[in-house]
């Protein structure tokens, strides 16, 4: 390390309390072996292997913390893109304050990716997936269990359904109306005020199909 020390001009002379170091090419080997996968090796693999564009990647790579939430919640739910959008959009948000300050992330990769999968599976929708998100932080619960406390579930009661879309038509004559007078926002009007009425826990593709059949059966009235 001493470049200058055969220089008499710097006067430099070996250090003799310094001894000569060897470095053990087997030893070195164990403590390359040991290390952890590196972030530019861990982006490098999101964005070959994951499909994670490299953007994201780089953020999630960014600590050691949130690169092993996102591995953990992509192996649980399935979904490696679901998983990075969740972190990105939802946790990350939570954790770089304004102040600077990065906080804890507040949950296991284990529960983020089994909200995950269930909003995948379509167990619970997209908004309530975020409420047991809030509802969970901190805690060492079960997202499934809190789920069914928290009465998130999905409604797929076909009567149940059908049901609440007759009675959001019945509640907004003036919607129905328009619809008869081939007004298309009416459609999307009803279809916000039924996912309203079953406080977002149904499934928006079954509230469509009961509230086309049911405005079919009106069209011939």
């Amino acid at each position: 390390m001493r470049s200058k020390e055969e220089a008499m001009d710097y006067r430099y002379f070996p250090e003799p309390d310094l001894v000569p170091i060897v470095i053990d090419s087997e030893w070195l080997a164990r403590i390359r072996a040991s290390l952890p996968e590196l972030p530019q090796a861990r982006r490098l693999h999101y964005v070959a292997e994951l499909g994670i564009p490299a953007y994201d990647a780089g953020l999630l790579t960014g600590t050691i913390q949130i690169a092993t939430l996102f591995e953990q919640s992509a192996a649980v739910c399935g979904n490696p893109k679901a998983a990075s959008n969740w972190i990105m959009g939802e946790i990350l948000r939570r954790m770089n304050r304004q102040d600077g300050e990065s906080l804890e992330p507040g949950i296991s990769g284990e529960q983020l990716g089994a909200i995950i999968r269930m909003v995948e599976q379509g167990d619970i929708t997209q908004a309530s997936g975020k409420k047991l998100l809030e509802a969970i932080l901190g805690m060492a619960e079960d997202p499934v269990i809190l789920m069914d406390r928290m009465n998130l579930r999905v409604q797929r009661d076909e009567n149940t359904v059908f049901e609440a879309v007759a009675k959001v038509i019945e509640q907004n004559p003036q919607a129905l109306a328009d619809w008869r007078a081939g007004k298309g926002k009416a459609v999307g009007f009803l279809m916000g005020q039924a996912m309203g009425f079953l406080k977002g826990r149904a499934d928006p593709g079954q509230v469509k199909l009961a509230l086309d059949a049911i405005l079919k059966d009106m069209q011939s009235l």
